[in-house]
């Protein structure tokens, strides 16, 4: 405690979050405590808040009060924190959150990537390539207390830290179908509806999907690649043979979203690196792009992931870089 501090090393997101008849302002940031790597992720109303425009800017420090609003909020220099992603999930049971990944049917290396839900039931045999249980290969041959850990259990903090994710919100499809093409004003109206979330990735190995009005997490998602990496911060301590949390970087990278056509079909896309979070599937130390299909919120689907060797050797280097997507005429 005498050495802790809260860093935010991510841009914020800001969005409205429309309630009976009124809308209400947010600004969601990132941040993690060291020591600890503990992951939060807060919405503040900054409905009330007066803005002064001005030839300069003016630097105020943001702390807590003892003030609160007519719902129980606290107030923060004149915001409510609307929720707390990371306090909100870590009251919650490890056994009751929606945790995927992703593993090749046709086995190591090869196939096309299937989701599979991360939970112990799912490990399957550790001698059949392609299945969870070989894809963890814990050096302990623990794989179902490394399930249970990932999930949170055993675990000071579920929410891993949010070093250099940037949150990306996304709700229903709001491109012009002027611009877009053919089929995005029906595909508009379909999803016209769809629930307003926010995508952020985390060093716990996984990218998290939260509810913007309430602060939910809906579920996370491991990338195929990290699998093998996931048994780092489940260290062993070698005198009390015991288990510990260990740190490492894994999904570190910045997500970005964009409506786009498939095949002819209009989906929602999620690109996303891992900064210096490199995976282990391919031999080791490589870096990746991944990307998932959102365009139903409470079904990602895995899509692709890439990097690039040539002559056994590494040429696709971290991958920091937020991703744009484009539109090609073709």
């Amino acid at each position: 405690y005498v050495d802790k501090r809260e860093y935010s090393r991510s841009s914020a997101a800001a969005t409205l979050v429309t309630g009976t008849g009124t809308n209400t302002k947010l600004v969601i940031g990132a941040s993690f405590i060291f020591p600890g790597w503990q992951g939060h992720l807060r919405a503040y109303d900054v409905t009330g808040v007066s803005f002064i425009a001005g030839t300069v800017s003016e630097l105020q420090t943001i702390s807590s009060s003892n003030l609160s609003d007519a719902t129980g909020r606290d107030l923060v220099s004149g915001a409510a924190i609307y929720w707390d992603a990371g306090q909100l999930l870590n009251d919650r049971d490890p056994d009751d959150r929606t945790i995927y990944t992703a593993i090749r049917t046709g086995g190591t290396t090869t196939g096309t990537l299937t989701r599979r839900d991360f939970v112990r039931t799912n490990l399957g045999n550790v001698a059949t390539a392609g299945s969870l249980a070989w894809c963890l290969q814990d050096v302990n041959g623990d794989n179902g207390g490394l399930v249970d850990f990932v999930r949170g259990k055993d675990r000071d903090w579920k929410l891993g830290d949010i070093n250099h994710s940037t949150p990306a919100v996304v709700g229903p499809p709001s491109e012009d179908p002027t611009y877009m093409g053919a089929g995005y004003d029906a595909f508009k109206t379909t999803y016209a509806a769809r629930r307003k979330v926010v995508y952020v990735g985390a060093n716990d190995g996984m990218l998290h999907c939260f509810d913007v009005a309430t602060g939910e997490e809906l579920w996370g998602f491991i990338p195929y690649n990290l699998l093998r990496k996931l048994k780092n911060m489940y260290a062993v301590d070698s005198v009390n043979n015991t288990r510990y949390y260990n740190h490492d970087i894994f999904c570190d990278g910045s997500p970005s979203v964009a409506d786009l056509q498939i095949r002819g079909a209009w989906r929602t896309v999620l690109v996303t690196g891992q900064g210096p979070g490199v995976g282990s599937t391919l031999g080791g130390g490589l870096n990746y792009y991944w990307a998932l299909d959102v365009t139903d919120p409470a079904n990602p689907l895995p899509l692709w992931e890439i990097s690039h060797i040539l002559s056994g050797r590494r040429t696709m280097g971290e991958t920091w870089s937020t991703p744009v997507i484009g539109k090609v005429n073709h």
